[in-house]
């Protein structure tokens, strides 16, 4: 055999080596741990992050068959929703199961999507933009949510936001809830499962409403109701008769709250 030849086919032997190599490679993507069990590859999933109206997410369905159906056999990998395209939300809703959902919501999301979200059962933490059409929305809270512990509602100040009769008094869970840029608020309609002793974090950025009447004595007395209270922050939220505070003779019963490592007054 001439040196010529010698080479070509050492260099074909190469060539084969590699391309074995290559199909090798292929035929385990995506199993680069084969010995993981699929309920640690379902946790890993969701370590992803996920930004405002991102999906790429999903793509993990597409790495390999195995990872294909861990993803879409694990309800919490699609429960955690955030500002979403409306008919991916929907899909994702469909698949999440009995899990607990997390949704945040854009201007956008259209009414029949909110509702849908509202009306489940396993809504854990909800985020809304509320547009004009926002208080046939709010009328959405007076349901019972078994595990609902965080609500963020951000309004639009040209817009005057009334919240409903007995708005999350079936949220005995509440932990955080969010007010943001509400006008025509009243402390006589703060959620009762605000003052039922879960409460972790109360933000109002809100525009009392000028007929309230609140007393200093009421004002305390709700706060003595968040026991557990460890932020408040209060922006233009505090009641019109402040200067009560004092001007009355009678004595107030001083609140206690232990847990609070952030106050912000303004």
């Amino acid at each position: 055999m001439s040196a010529s030849n010698s080479h070509h086919a050492s260099s074909a032997g190469l060539e084969d080596q590699k391309q074995g190599k290559r199909h090798d490679l292929e035929a385990r993507r995506g199993s680069l741990l084969p010995d993981l069990p699929p309920e640690i590859l379902a946790a890993i999933f969701l370590l992803i992050p996920r930004d405002v109206g991102d999906t790429s997410w999903i793509r993990v369905t597409h790495v390999c068959r195995l990872w294909r159906e861990v993803a879409l056999n694990y309800p919490r990998f699609w429960s955690v929703l955030n500002s979403v395209p409306p008919c991916f939300m929907e899909f994702a809703l469909a698949r999440s199961g009995c899990a607990p959902i997390s949704v945040h919501t854009s201007e956008d999301t259209p009414d029949d999507i909110l509702f849908k979200v509202l009306s489940l059962d396993q809504l854990q933490e909800v985020s809304l933009n509320l547009t004009a059409g926002g208080r046939t929305v709010l009328s959405h809270f007076t349901k019972s949510f078994p595990i609902l512990e965080t609500v963020e509602i951000f309004g639009d100040v040209s817009e005057s936001w009334f919240m409903p009769k007995n708005f999350l008094s079936e949220s005995r869970h509440l932990k955080h809830l969010l007010l943001d840029n509400w006008r025509s608020f009243t402390w006589g309609r703060l959620p009762q499962a605000a003052q039922c002793g879960t409460l972790l974090t109360l933000s109002l950025n809100v525009h009392v409403d000028a007929e309230d009447v609140l007393s200093p004595e009421t004002f305390l007395q709700c706060m003595g109701r968040m026991p557990l209270l460890q932020i408040l922050e209060l922006e233009y939220a505090l009641p019109s008769t402040q200067a009560d505070f004092a001007t009355s003779s009678s004595p107030f019963q001083p609140v206690v709250l232990q847990h609070l490592r952030e106050l912000s007054l303004k």
